[in-house]
């Protein structure tokens, strides 16, 4: 292919089982970024998976021979507290039902983080789900806090 088949074009690039698989790369990937990057053609890769920060992901593409900028990545988390930052008021007190990269995401937009007296209710993947966590989650939101859910 050509430069003249990207112009004006970008690429948001799925992570998990596209990019690598576990913790091995598929076969070509520090090419494909090299190519990208050689034209150079701008994108962002994306994940579903909220279990790690972006700069986590980037520390694990870099393990896997791929230089890329935490700000090049988008994880389900990233994503849904962009939104939540544009539906909430600033400083909105939110309960995270979910792992500390979600946490992260939720004060990287300006959230205060509660147990009580909430406008919504994130939840997302835990590793430690229990019952009393499914419980406070519920009370939130039957208490009139917005749910939003990623993953």
């Amino acid at each position: 292919m050509t430069k003249e088949n990207f112009t004006n074009k970008n690429f948001l690039i799925d992570m998990d089982g596209v990019l690598y698989r576990g913790n091995d790369p598929v076969r070509g990937l520090s090419e494909f970024i090299g190519f990208l990057r050689a034209r150079p053609i701008p994108f962002r890769m994306a994940t579903n998976n909220s279990g790690l920060t972006p700069t986590q992901y980037a520390a694990k593409l870099a393990r896997l021979g791929v230089t890329v900028a935490p700000e090049e990545i988008i994880t389900s988390g990233t994503a849904t507290a962009l939104i939540m930052a544009q539906q909430l008021p600033a400083g909105a007190r939110v309960h995270v039902f979910g792992e500390n990269s979600l946490r992260d995401a939720m004060l990287e937009q300006g959230f205060v983080l509660a147990d009580e007296d909430v406008a919504a209710v994130v939840a997302s993947i835990d590793w430690g789900v229990n019952f009393e966590k499914i419980k406070r989650a519920c009370l939130l939101i039957r208490g009139g806090a917005r749910f939003y859910a990623t993953n």
